[in-house]
Formats: C-alpha cells, sequence, structure tokens
C-alpha cells in the first residue's frame, strides 16, 4: 500500500513553504503557474492526500468531492443509456485528482432525498462540495444550499439563478450541423427529440430551427418523444413514416435514438446516406460502432465533467474567486459515413 505524504513532505521535497502547498492545493492566488505546478506534481509523486479525519469544511479541506447524479442508472452499470454517464464522471473524476482530491461516486432520487436527504457523504458534511448532474437541479441546488456546500452544476435539465453551472453551448453545434447537412444537399428536416421539458432538448430544437432558418429552409417536421434512448429512434421514425413525411435528414437528439432510428430505416428499406443522412448527439463509442458510422455532435464530456470539478475546487479554495454564473461549454461536429454524399 502507498504511504501517504503530509503537508511538510510536499514542502520539504518541492522546496517552498507549507504556506505555499496549502495556495496550491486550494487553488489560490500568490504562486506563479510553475511553482503551482511543481507542487503538484510533487504532491502527485509523494500520494499526498488531504485528511478528512483531521480536518474540517470551511476553510479547510475533506479532500473529496461528490460526483452527484439525480438518476436511477450509474455510470458503472452495463446499460447503453450509462455510457454518456460514464464518460462526464471519469472526466469529474480526472478534474478533482489534478487538485489531488477524491471523487466519490453517488446517485439519488427526489424521492429518496425528499425521506432519507441527500447521500450520507454530503449530510455529515465529509466532502467540499458536489459537481451535480440532474434532471432535478433546482430541487437538488437548493437542498445543498442550506447545508452550505459548494456546487457546480453540469448540463442540467434548467438554467438555475446564482450557481456555478456549465451548460453545453448547443446553438452554434446545430448550426454546424445543419450547415454540413446543407452542404451534402439536404433540404427536407425531420428531427426525433428527446424530453422537450428538459432544457437540452429545447435548446437543440431552437438551434436546428435557427441554422435552417439561416439557410431559408422550412422548419424540420418535429416528432417529440419521451426518452433519449432506441425506442424513441424506432417510435420515431414508425410515425414519420406512418403519416407520409417526406424528408432528406433525420436529425436525433441522441446517439441512441439515432441507433434506433438506424434499425427502423433499414427496415423499412431506406437506405442510410443515399436516401436519408442521419445525424446523433453524445458522440458515444457507439456510435463509430454503427453501419454506417453516425455523424454526430461531440460536447466532449470527459472534459466537461474535469472542467466542472476543477471549477469546484477553485471555488472551494477561494469562494471570491468566482462568482456565480453560467458557462457555455463548445461542442463540435464530428462527421462519419451516416451524412456521406450519395
Amino acid at each position: 500500500m502507498a504511504k501517504f505524504a503530509t503537508i511538510s513532505d510536499v514542502a520539504r521535497e518541492a522546496g517552498v513553504s507549507k504556506t505555499a502547498v496549502t495556495l496550491a492545493m486550494h487553488h489560490r492566488e500568490g504562486l506563479s503557474d510553475a511553482t503551482r505546478e511543481r507542487i503538484l506534481d510533487t504532491a502527485r509523486r509523494l500520494h499526498y492526500r488531504p485528511a478528512p479525519t483531521r480536518q474540517t469544511r470551511g476553510n479547510r479541506r475533506a479532500g473529496q468531492i461528490v460526483a452527484l447524479f439525480s438518476s436511477p442508472i450509474l455510470p458503472a452499470e452495463n446499460l447503453p443509456e450509462s455510457a454518456y454517464l460514464h464518460d462526464l464522471a471519469r472526466g469529474i473524476e480526472a478534474g478533482a485528482s489534478s487538485g489531488l482530491s477524491n471523487m466519490v461516486l453517488s446517485s439519488v432520487s427526489i424521492a429518496a432525498m425528499n425521506t432519507n436527504g441527500l447521500p450520507a457523504i454530503l449530510e455529515r458534511s465529509d466532502a467540499d462540495g458536489a459537481v451535480v448532474r440532474s434532471w432535478e437541479a433546482r430541487v437538488i441546488a437548493n437542498r445543498l444550499r442550506k447545508l452550505g456546500h459548494p456546487f457546480v452544476l453540469v448540463d442540467c435539465d434548467e438554467i438555475v439563478e446564482d450557481a456555478h453551472q456549465l451548460q453545453i453551448d448547443h446553438e452554434p453545434a446545430m448550426h454546424a450541423l445543419v450547415d454540413h447537412l446543407v452542404g451534402r444537399g439536404c433540404k427536407h428536416f425531420a428531427t426525433i427529440t428527446g424530453d422537450v421539458e428538459h432544457l437540452n432538448a429545447r435548446e437543440r430544437l431552437e438551434g436546428l430551427r435557427g441554422g435552417l432558418a439561416e439557410h431559408k429552409l422550412d422548419p424540420p417536421v418535429v416528432v417529440k418523444e419521451q426518452g433519449f434512448l432506441p425506442d424513441s429512434g424506432l417510435r420515431g421514425v414508425k410515425k414519420l413514416l406512418d403519416d407520409g413525411v417526406s424528408f432528406d435528414a433525420l436529425v436525433c437528439q441522441s446517439d441512441l435514438i439515432a441507433a434506433g432510428a438506424l434499425q427502423a430505416l433499414n427496415k423499412a428499406g431506406i437506405a442510410v446516406p443515399r436516401q436519408v443522412k442521419v445525424t446523433g448527439f453524445d458522440n458515444l463509442a457507439l456510435g463509430a460502432l454503427l453501419a454506417p458510422g453516425l455523424t454526430t455532435v461531440d460536447p466532449h464530456l470527459y472534459a466537461l465533467g474535469e472542467a466542472a470539478a476543477q471549477w469546484l475546487l477553485q471555488i472551494t479554495g477561494d469562494p471570491s474567486s468566482s462568482p456565480p454564473r453560467l458557462r457555455r461549454w463548445p461542442a463540435t461536429l464530428i462527421r462519419r459515413g451516416s451524412t456521406a454524399s450519395g
């Protein structure tokens, strides 16, 4: 088992004072970038971790953050829908580790929270804060505020006022997607949404409509579905075909929806990409394995989680360094065979 170093060990090895080590650990001003990196590199090499048993919350660190998902699904589960959370959680863990903190993964439903509160590590104040991905962001944010925990919301269902929040920047991503499809000759668009009560579904739809308007094309035919899973793609394509909708581009709001849509189009004898070009969103690993490979939008989930954790560590180290605000996270287009020239 690795021997964990003390703050004195790190200071001595790095040739700095214990105060300098504290500044580096808390992401505070007062050090050059080179000195900060030397201290952090030394701490990693010596296996330094703040000791929760000897430290309390407030101006001192517990040395661990919580990745809190309000979902019945956890990233470790072998389910298609867990892939998104898995990528995000890996990024949160990397961001925590870069600041020499541990990550604790937890999941909670609103019903469970109303009965038992948040996970024990937060109720006991044994963590420095939480990175939250939730479809009930406002409820969980209010609970965390009551407990006095710093938190960062990431890709949640709504904008929460006076919160540190990272949301995917859907509009430019969807405009780039439309530009690509129009460049491939598409003129008649259909789209299958996820749950439109959620912010990301609404923003993706509005981004698609805005991109089409820029090209002076008709708005898309919209099939509003529940869920972001393959069944939504299967049902959505069936509805479009049953209604006799003519379309040469099908924009799906997730890669999993797109996987179901590709299956339904293939069963109906509609060739992709020759007759219809299909796109997804999220750039999950399965997209590259589909036939044809899926054109999608990559929100860089690993990097998104990493940035959220690093932001949390910054505000726990010095709350005045970053007032609560909304940050938009860029996403990029990934071109594959499902939108190749016919």
